[in-house]
């Protein structure tokens, strides 16, 4: 954080700011200063305006012009692109399938080209350039990345590409549903070799975008994690911060977007490959073609594993089913349209995609967490560290601007060979310098500069000063050094802690040769600062060692110089105060971050390690033995019941060094290990990122079903009302368990961090008793104790307050970095002074870095805080923090399962509560269509199950009662049937009755029986009999057949035959041309030959009897086999 920065983005001006530097300099020329004060007036620093010039105001205008031209041009592509989609939407309804085809390209690529035109002018950046809250967004430090054209070179472009790639997936996926629409009706065409060979093309070019958009998503992610600075997996919350939190969304976005494409792809190489292999293709040519198809996909998995360095080969499989899922789902959503954008089915959608991009966020993550690693070992073997460099550049520019160096520099004689000074000018700069050392504010090393005798020895004690109050001091694994150089490049001053038995010549000689070197080295770079270079090691030649050199200035002449030194120990000191992060600039620790546990393990003997990650002082046999076949190795091992990822470097040398020969050595690093609990917190942090993506779509759909006419719903089934209600149950007991599960861990961590605090100050305390002579209070012996010396015994840092000032700091820097406040915090002035408590406990900020400080009073013998000790938490709470985030991250990993298993429970609840009611709904529905048969028993021993029996029950007895109703009415209608028999029987008997007895009286009467008249009316009145008998006949024939149905005469048949006999009969009644489209091989069913006939003859005459008498009759009868 820089505050400069802050006030040149808020006002638009260019500001430069100084601190703690000379303020008697002359102004400059041009450009406005004003002063810093602080809240007593004293002078802290100046800022400066830089007036801008004729150049800088030229290109002002210019950018504003750009601006204006920039807008109307993406203004008028943005009015295209919508006027190409309306011209789309308007071919959707088009039935030829070129044209569709035609638009849908031209609207694709004015879509993909807006985007690119966005990025040409650079916008929306342009129009917000350094303007908060917008300016992180485009800020290419937390994000940039040249993938895809520079479409990911800010967190901004990278969710406007997102959404670019959403609308591409809904234009794709409408394009494909309406071909598919079209081609649909036209199946019967697919059996020509050129239909054939569009089929396969169009399947195998669905199965290639299928297997690159998983590829492309995968990469994708990929870059997102390494080309990035921000810390995706911070343990900091439920909520993400806020650009970590935009980047999720967009991942989600792009994940949306590959959905959408992928369903489109899906349901396109399905319908392909089944117009592909239908028709005539036999099973081993379609056994033949799923097998080359398969292969295919199998190739281009694999091929995508493989490219985009995939470290499990099992995501890519995972992934292509979940995308495979999500293409179903969306499959049946677009078919029901506005219903399916209920909250339940929002939320599905989101798990759904966290589940889809969780595999390849964290396989980004793994992947850079074993760079880390390998690059850890590197550094520690080397012995570079980011943190030494920033610390000797710090310590320089500290030690440059230094009172009492520069005065103990000035008063020095020119003794560089081509300075032209004089002894005289010499004398008048000692006289100058004595003239100063009368000044009250000079320090006293500066009040004895008369003594030239006495000069190295000042020097000494400034160098040692200035070192101990530097960072560079908190570095335990480094032996460090700081020396001071006159003019003539002799050293004068040194503060040197490596090699004690080195005389000081010796040690001058040791300088010099340092000294030449990196003087050079400074020349040839060319900077007017200091410069801090790795140089080769003095006792381990394979380890660097840091030298930084810096000249001492004053008004434009070199007085001196100041040269730093850092060269890791052999044998690295565990006891040493922790180094403090916040110090440290973001993005400058590098890789070797604070949760890296690094060790040497020499023949198998830990030798040095960092970290307290490794706890074993030799190395593993398991270890062991696998580097005796391989020169690095990664395990996840176990160390007191903690997971960990560790990687070993075996490294065997025979090379001869200061120290002695390096026979085996093995450098390991170790992260701790992701748990399942680890997963569970990052998978709900990016599932509560969704919801930011969620609850928009949420809100339009609410809009939309409401406009439908769908809010409130006519209907609404049970089981989404259980669903529902589990849901908001669930829900409610996650959050309340959350922020109760929260409030406790929060406070319990408080009170940990308390008591901690609580027995470091009672333990500084006791250290001061073990000092005190018999009486002697604490506050007596902290009188005459450095601060320092208390801060070395006890292992911590301390701060010493006088009243409510600040008087004592083991870490001055912070002091003087304005880290640490000056006065006694009002909180614990409170507690201490007018409450009377001996301890207190504070919360802390360093910008937005969060600590806690305890606080001890020292009181006097009237029991009067005299002073006031103070123990903070800096170098700690980076470990504190660890703690505490990995205990929110079990509680709201916890909580995550918890919900998965709510919303299970609750599905299989509400499918057991509504399956006897769905079989009760379907027995219900069949007894309304008259179908009383029963359902299938519901195995439940519950009131279900007995509801379910009881229907049967019903059943049974509502069939029955049917039969007999049915019986009923047959016999009634019998009885009516007989009634009519009877009254038909009875009328052909009278006649047959009269004509026997007319015969009978007829034959009586005639004697001569062989007359022409007898004879005809023997003829008329038997004719007339049989006549009768015949309607006899015929009434018991047609009662026969109203009784029951003809027997029907099952048989196998060729349906072919048979549709050949009606089509030929029906030619020669209605004298009509009927065109056969018969398959080769017969078609056998088991019919009645007749029944089957007669209903081919039926369905040609209707057909030929819908025809209009003014339209040409043209009839075709296509017959074909299809697999069962």
């Amino acid at each position: 954080y820089d505050i400069t920065e802050e006030w040149s983005r808020q006002t638009r001006i260019p500001l430069r700011t100084i601190y703690s530097a000379p303020f008697d300099d002359e102004l400059p020329s041009t450009g406005d200063v004003r002063l810093l004060q602080a809240v007593d007036g004293g002078v802290i620093g100046r800022v400066f305006v830089d007036r801008p010039s004729g150049e800088q105001l030229i290109q002002d205008v210019r950018n504003r012009y750009d601006d204006v031209v920039g807008f109307w041009v993406v203004l008028l592509c943005g009015w295209l692109v919508a006027g190409a989609y309306g011209w789309y939407r308007r071919a959707l309804t088009d039935v030829h399938v070129r044209h569709l085809i035609l638009r849908f390209s031209m609207t694709l690529t004015g879509l993909i080209g807006f985007r690119f035109v966005l990025l040409a002018f650079d916008l929306p950046n342009r129009l917000q350039r350094g303007k908060s809250p917008l300016a992180p967004l485009y800020d290419p430090s937390h994000l940039a990345s040249t993938l895809f054209g520079g479409s990911l070179r800010s967190i901004g472009d990278v969710i406007l590409t997102a959404a670019f790639v959403v609308l591409v997936g809904m234009l794709f996926y409408q394009f494909v549903v309406a071909v598919l629409g079209r081609l649909q009706p036209a199946r019967e065409a697919s059996r020509t070799l050129r239909s054939r060979v569009y089929s396969l093309v169009a399947t195998l070019g669905s199965v290639a975008l299928l297997t690159g958009m998983v590829a492309l998503l995968t990469r994708l992610t990929n870059q997102v994690i390494q080309d990035s600075t921000l810390d995706y997996f911070a343990r900091t919350g439920l909520l993400p911060e806020n650009l970590v939190l935009i980047v999720f969304v967009s991942l989600l976005l792009f994940a949306v977007g590959t959905v959408i494409t992928f369903a489109a792809g899906m349901v396109s190489a399905l319908v392909g490959f089944r117009f592909f292999v239908e028709g005539r293709t036999g099973a081993i040519a379609r056994t033949v073609i799923i097998g080359f198809l398969a292969v295919v996909v199998f190739v281009m998995v694999g091929w995508a594993a493989d490219l985009f360095i995939v470290e499990s080969i099992l995501i890519v499989p995972l992934v292509v089913a979940l995308l495979s899922g999500a293409g179903f789902l969306i499959f049946r959503w677009y078919q029901v349209g506005v219903r399916a954008m209920t909250l339940r089915n929002i939320l599905l959608a989101i798990f759904w995609v966290t589940a889809i991009v969780y595999p390849l966020l964290y396989n980004g993550l793994d992947r850079q967490r074993q760079n880390r690693l390998t690059d850890a070992v590197e550094s520690f073997d080397d012995g570079r560290d980011p943190r030494v460099l920033f610390a000797i550049d710090r310590i320089l520019l500290e030690a440059q601007s230094n009172p009492a160096l520069l005065s103990v520099l000035e008063a020095l004689p020119d003794s560089r060979p081509e300075s032209g000074g004089s002894a005289a000018s010499a004398q008048q700069r000692i006289g100058a310098t004595r003239s100063l050392a009368d000044d009250d504010r000079t320090r006293p090393e500066a009040r004895r500069l008369g003594d030239a005798a006495s000069s190295s020895a000042i020097a000494d004690s400034i160098a040692t000063s200035i070192l101990r109050q530097s960072l560079l001091a908190s570095m335990g694994n480094y032996e460090v050094s700081l020396t001071i150089f006159d003019s003539g490049d002799q050293p004068i001053g040194r503060y040197y802690e490596a090699d004690q038995r080195l005389t000081r010549s010796a040690l001058a000689e040791l300088e010099r040769t340092d000294f030449q070197i990196i003087r050079e080295m400074h020349a040839a770079s060319g900077v007017d600062g200091p410069l801090v270079e790795p140089m080769t090691g003095r006792r381990e030649r394979e380890r660097f060692r840091y030298q930084g050199l810096t000249p001492v200035t004053d008004s434009g002449r070199v007085i001196g110089w100041i040269m730093a030194s850092a060269e890791p120990r052999s044998i690295v000191e565990e006891a040493v105060t922790p180094f403090p992060r916040v110090l440290v600039p973001s993005g400058f620790y590098g890789n070797l971050q604070g949760d890296v546990s690094l060790a040497e393990f020499r023949d198998g003997v830990l030798v040095r390690n960092t970290g307290s990650g490794f706890v074993r002082y030799r190395l593993s046999e398991t270890a062991q033995d696998e580097l005796a076949t391989s020169s690095y190795v990664r395990r996840k091992e176990v160390d007191r019941g903690r997971q960990y990822d560790t990687y070993y470097d075996r490294q065997i040398e025979n090379e001869n060094v200061t120290i002695g020969v390096r026979d085996d050595v093995v450098i390991a690093s170790r992260l701790p290990a992701v748990t399942t609990f680890d997963h569970l917190y990052y998978l709900l942090r990016l599932t509560v990122s969704g919801l930011f993506l969620g609850i928009p779509i949420y809100l339009i759909g609410l809009f939309k079903r409401r406009a439908a006419g769908l809010l409130p719903a006519p209907v609404v089934r049970f089981r989404d009302k259980v669903l529902n209600a589990f849901f908001a149950v669930g829900l409610t007991t996650v959050a309340a368990m959350g922020f109760v599960g929260l409030q406790v861990v929060t406070g319990e961590n408080e009170r940990a961090i308390e008591s901690w605090l609580k027995q470091h100050l009672e333990r500084v305390e006791k250290t001061l008793f073990l000092d005190a002579q018999a009486g002697e209070l604490a506050y007596s012996v902290m009188d005459r104790t450095s601060i320092d010396s208390l801060a070395a015994r006890v292992g911590l840092d301390l701060n010493l307050y006088r009243g409510t000032e600040l008087v004592a700091s083991s870490r001055p820097q912070l002091v003087e970095d304005r880290l640490i406040d000056r006065r006694l915090p009002m909180l614990a002035y409170k507690a201490l002074f007018f409450d009377g408590f001996r301890f207190a406990a504070t919360d802390e900020h360093v910008g937005e870095f969060a600590y806690t400080a305890g606080f001890r009073a020292l009181t006097d013998e009237e029991g009067r805080p005299y002073y006031v000790v103070s123990v903070p938490t800096l170098p700690e709470q980076e470990r504190i923090e660890e703690e505490r985030a990995r205990t929110v991250a079990y509680l709201f990993g916890a909580l995550l399962l918890l919900v998965v298993v709510v919303m299970v429970t609750a599905s299989i609840l509400a499918n057991a509560l509504t399956r006897p009611i769905a079989r009760l709904r379907e027995g219900l529905e069949a007894v309304s269509r008259g179908q009383f048969s029963q359902i299938r028993p519901f195995e439940s021993r519950d009131e279900f199950g007995e509801l379910v029996e009881t229907f049967n029950t019903m059943q049974d007895q509502l069939a029955d009662s049917r039969r007999q109703v049915a019986q009923q009415e047959r016999q009634l209608a019998w009885r009516e049937m007989a009634r009519q028999v009877a009254h038909e029987i009875k009328n052909p008997l009278t006649p047959m009755k009269l004509s026997i007895q007319h015969l009978r009286r007829s034959f009586d009467a005639t004697e001569d029986r062989d007359s022409k008249d007898f004879k005809g009316l023997f003829s008329r009145i038997t004719t007339t009999l049989v006549e009768q008998i015949d309607a006899l006949a015929r009434i018991a024939n047609e009662f026969s057949t109203f009784a029951r149905m003809p027997q029907r005469m099952l048989e196998e048949l060729d349906l072919n035959a048979v549709v050949s006999e009606a089509a030929a009969l029906m030619e020669v009644e209605e004298g009509t041309s009927i065109k056969l489209g018969l398959v080769d091989k017969p078609l056998i069913v088991q019919a009645d030959r007749e029944e089957l006939r007669r209903i081919f003859i039926n369905l040609i005459k209707n057909g030929i009897q819908s025809v209009p008498e003014d339209r040409q009759v043209r009839i075709e009868i296509i017959s074909r086999s299809e697999p069962p």
